[in-house]
């Protein structure tokens, strides 16, 4: 993750320059919750296919999702620009080539974050000991680094509005890559 290239990531995934990459995954193994929302979700987006998005399922939910989404009336053969994976194998890629991130908030992810200095919408598991996940993702929310929603609160439209909204607003995208950079340690095994 720390000597991912932007340019060459996009480059070798044959991204134009003004196409907007979304990045979506809850963990390795998926998110039960997270990912019936995103049979809807994917849904909405189809009706515009205004960017590209890559959407790591997990394990449990490769196995239905494609099925939810196709009994939503989408036909993800010809909605080339959303792609489904069961995992990101290229991690360091397609996050490096990613324009936002919508992930979960345990710390090695919220560190790959910084690093790279993604954009991103969290959606904290409240499902993780003394709701660790929504204090990590708070930090990056107060820096300006971040948007934070609560799965509770988390619905497919609210979602892919919010993402629009960020996608629209470079602006916004670029200083929230610049306030996440400020949080970044690289010597933090070396301080300890």
């Amino acid at each position: 993750i720390i000597f991912a290239d932007r340019e060459k990531a996009r480059k070798k995934m044959k991204l134009a320059d003004d196409e907007k990459l979304v990045v979506s995954f809850w963990g390795s193994l998926g998110a039960l919750y997270m990912n019936r929302h995103m049979a809807g979700f994917i849904e909405l987006e189809s009706q515009h296919d205004s960017f590209r998005h890559i959407h790591a399922t997990g394990t449990a939910a490769y196995k239905w999702l494609p099925d939810s989404i196709k009994e939503k009336g989408v036909d993800l053969d010809k909605h080339p620009n959303i792609e489904l994976r069961e995992y990101i194998y290229d991690m360091a890629d397609v996050m490096a080539a990613a324009d936002l991130v919508i992930c979960r908030a345990g710390a090695a992810t919220l560190g790959e974050l910084c690093v790279l200095g993604k954009p991103s919408i969290i959606v904290p598991s409240p499902y993780v000991a003394e709701n660790h996940q929504e204090k990590n993702a708070r930090v990056l929310e107060a820096a300006g680094g971040a948007v934070v929603v609560l799965e509770k609160d988390c619905t497919p439209g609210m979602l892919y509005e919010l993402i629009c909204s960020l996608l629209a607003d470079e602006d916004r995208r670029r200083e929230m890559s610049r306030k996440l950079h400020t949080m970044v340690r690289l010597d933090s095994a070396e301080r300890i």
